[in-house]
């Protein structure tokens, strides 16, 4: 049976939630209730007044143990509001990893140096179940990054498109010049045509008339085009054997 989160795109299991949260509070309430017990029976075997040695000690391994149990009970009531998620699961179950992978490993290092092994393999089962739902938050933080990253595409870069805080990358080519992507390429008659039209002297100087450069060049004999005319008058000269 599972649980689905719609906000982070994740599924949270029922059968491995439940089993490991029951497990995990039933063994931190008897742990709590020992060392209780423990701290009293200290206290009452050594004179009023005086402070038993590793008192102190124990009470902060215990305030520790009441930490990670109010984590999983946070957790819990978070999982039933819908508001539990990954990053916070995995933060709470990362605190109490962290704490019992310390208590193994001074396990283990008391026994290193002597001491009874007969509890670390209550330690090691105790830690397993914290291990495993550590492992099961690490999976759910990285599929949820996953669907947070699905879908998630940038625009296209247009070269064309002007880039906010640099309008004037283009900067034109000359003094008052349209700035770049601004220009009209629409045909627009100017006004020199009409210039043209009502002061011709002005473009073409003192350029002799249309016609009368070459007038004498169309006219048979006369002007400077005489010799043309001449030679279009004559007859054709005879070959020598038609003499």
């Amino acid at each position: 049976m599972a649980k689905q989160s719609d906000k982070h795109g994740i599924v949270w299991k029922k059968r491995i939630l439940v089993p490991l949260w029951i497990v995990r509070i039933i063994i931190m309430l008897f742990l709590i209730v020992v060392y209780s017990l423990a701290v009293k029976m200290i206290h009452d075997n050594h004179e009023e007044g005086l402070r038993a040695p590793g008192t102190g000690t124990v009470i902060v391994f215990m305030l520790f143990i009441v930490a990670v149990l109010l984590a999983d009970v946070l957790a819990i009531v978070m999982f039933m509001r819908d508001a539990l998620g990954p990053n916070t699961f995995l933060i709470l179950n990362s605190f109490q990893t962290g704490f019992w992978t310390g208590v193994l490993i001074l396990d283990f290092v008391a026994i290193g140096r002597g001491a009874n092994a007969v509890g670390i393999g209550f330690t090691i089962f105790v830690y397993l179940t914290f291990l495993a739902l550590f492992v099961y938050a690490i999976i759910n933080y990285r599929r949820s990054k996953k669907h947070a990253q699905r879908g998630n595409y940038g625009p296209a870069h247009n070269p064309l498109a002007p880039t906010p805080g640099h309008q004037n990358a283009y900067a034109p080519p000359y003094a008052g010049a349209t700035p770049y992507g601004q220009q009209n390429t629409a045909y627009a008659s100017g006004g020199g045509s009409h210039e043209l039209n009502q002061n011709p002297q002005q473009y073409y100087g003192n350029a002799p008339p249309y016609g009368g450069q070459f007038a004498g060049a169309t006219q048979y004999g006369g002007g400077a085009g005489g010799a043309a005319g001449d030679y279009y008058h004559q007859e054709p000269a005879k070959p020598a054997h038609m003499v």
